[in-house]
Formats: structure tokens, C-alpha cells, sequence
């Protein structure tokens, strides 16, 4: 997780990025510890509904490992409370209790704001608020959620989207086959959002803004020490393609993972004039 909190503050360059660390994977601290080292602005830690006093002690060491390093390190302490409700089934004004003595005591201890995933209606949102304070309660967008300005006028500080974006994407993706199943084809309006403007069918609309290249692997800068995932074939056209320098200069700076395993023999297509193919061994996956 470290390493690709490390590789996207790379790639993000000025912005600021915050990191989802679950629960602190065992050791809160050492974990917000290494993702401070990586670059990271903040983070999320989840208390997966232990016990009170166990997970206060969570957010105490994740603070202190922040104050240690010395950043100004935005900490959101995330309940489940509302997430797995389900799994207790108990009174919804004691739900709702629960989250707010969490809250409190997780702001008490250093955290900088209080996560409150679920389906909130406004009446439970604006008790949370009232309890916990104004701008200190985040929430996250789901089907049925209060809309983003509500939430702003009741004092929510943050509403964010999760998995929820991608599950936008994987509808449409999904309605798409229905209808050419259907016999239908690409929705008129669809936008061309992935690619740069060079090729067939590529070119960009009039009057619309830059159409920025799809990054490569080959020009991503990789932390220090990580191994490169370019094979010698394609570091070879990479440092004619890019850079200009010889295969072994590029392989220097970013040298090649070992080769995984072969799957087996396959059969090409027949060699002219031969009458049979000849066995190979397939490709790395």
C-alpha cells in the first residue's frame, strides 16, 4: 500500500494526497509514519468497530507519529457504525449514539475530522453535526444520500465518493452491452476522454480543450530502488523511442523484473513452405 501511496504522490505532484490505511494494518503509527515518509497529506483510519478504548489508542498513535514527523498531517477517523449496523441490528437512535461518543472521543484525541460512511437521512446528519461540530463530520456520497449543497448548509465538512465513481463507470459500461446486445450502439454525447488526439477516429472535437496523452510506464518516474516492469525488448524501443540513450543506459536507471514463468509450449502458424508449425514458448503473462 506504501508503495503506491508513493508512486501516485509522484505523479500527483503539487496536489495533495491523502491515503484510505484501513485500520493501520496492525501498527497505526508505523503505518501513518510510512506514509508520511512516501509524501502523503493524510489519511483515513478505520475503527471496524473495535472496541472503544482500542481504537482511540489507534488514532492517539497515529497523531503521535504525525507530531513526531513534524507535518501538518490532516487524520480522518472513520467509524463503521453506520456501515455494519446490520451486523448488530440495534435501535437507530442508538446507532447513531454510538457514532457520536466515537466521534467525540476520536476528536478529543487528535484526529482532525470524523468519517461517517452510510445512508445518512438529513435529520441524522444534522444531529451529527450539532454533536460533533460544524466542518468536523465527513460523509460519503451513495444512491439516496442528502445532496452535497443540504450537506453544506447543515455544516458537513466533506462529502467524498469512494468506490462510487467507479461504479458509475461499470453502470454505463454495463447499460452499454445491454444495448448493443439490445441492438443498439453508443449513446449519442458519449465523450472520448482516454486517449490523445493522434490516430484514426482520435480527432478532437472542435472548440473543446486539450486532450492530454495517456501516461506511460515507461516515463513514470519509480521510487528508489523499485525494479522497472519494462522488458529488455521494450526498454530497448523506449530509449530509442523517448529518451535517445542506449538500451543499457535506460536499463541502468530502471532495470527489468526477472521473467515469470512460461505457460507451456504452443504451435505458431506454419512457416512458409514448411507444411507444419514449429513449438514455441508462449509469452509472459
Amino acid at each position: 500500500m506504501i508503495a503506491e501511496v508513493a508512486l501516485i504522490v509522484r505523479v500527483a505532484g503539487d496536489l495533495p494526497v491523502t491515503a484510505d490505511l484501513e485500520a493501520g494494518y496492525g501498527d497505526p503509527g508505523g503505518t501513518v509514519a510510512r506514509a508520511i515518509d512516501a509524501g502523503a497529506a493524510g489519511c483515513n483510519l478505520e475503527d471496524q468497530m473495535k472496541p472503544l478504548a482500542d481504537a482511540v489508542k489507534a488514532v492517539e498513535a497515529a497523531v503521535a507519529a504525525a507530531q513526531n514527523a513534524g507535518v501538518d498531517f490532516v487524520l480522518n477517523a472513520r467509524t463503521d457504525a453506520f456501515v455494519k449496523a446490520g451486523d448488530r441490528d440495534p435501535d437507530p437512535d442508538e446507532v447513531l449514539a454510538d457514532a457520536i461518543a466515537r466521534g467525540r472521543a476520536y476528536l478529543e484525541a487528535g484526529a482532525s475530522n470524523f468519517f461517517v460512511p452510510g445512508l445518512l437521512d438529513e435529520g441524522q446528519v444534522a444531529r451529527l453535526v450539532d454533536a460533533i461540530g460544524e466542518r468536523k463530520v465527513n460523509l460519503i456520497g451513495v444512491p439516496g444520500s442528502i445532496p452535497p449543497a443540504r450537506a453544506q448548509e447543515l455544516g458537513v465538512s466533506r462529502v467524498s465518493y469512494g468506490p462510487w465513481s467507479q461504479n458509475v463507470a461499470l453502470t454505463a459500461l454495463a447499460k452499454l452491452a445491454e444495448d448493443v446486445y439490445a441492438g443498439g450502439g453508443l449513446p449519442s454525447g458519449t465523450r472520448k476522454l482516454n486517449c490523445s488526439t493522434s490516430g484514426p477516429g482520435r480527432a478532437k472535437p472542435a472548440g473543446t480543450g486539450p486532450v492530454h496523452p495517456p501516461l506511460r510506464r515507461s516515463r513514470l518516474p519509480a521510487p528508489p530502488g523499485a525494479p522497472s516492469r519494462l522488458w529488455p525488448r521494450q526498454l530497448a524501443a523506449a530509449s530509442r523511442k523517448v529518451s535517445g540513450q542506449a538500451p543499457q543506459a535506460l536499463r541502468q536507471r530502471a532495470p527489468a523484473l526477472p521473467r515469470p514463468p512460461m505457460r507451456g509450449p504452443v504451435r505458431c502458424p506454419p512457416q512458409r513452405g514448411s507444411g507444419r508449425g514449429y513449438p514455441r514458448r508462449s509469452p509472459p503473462v
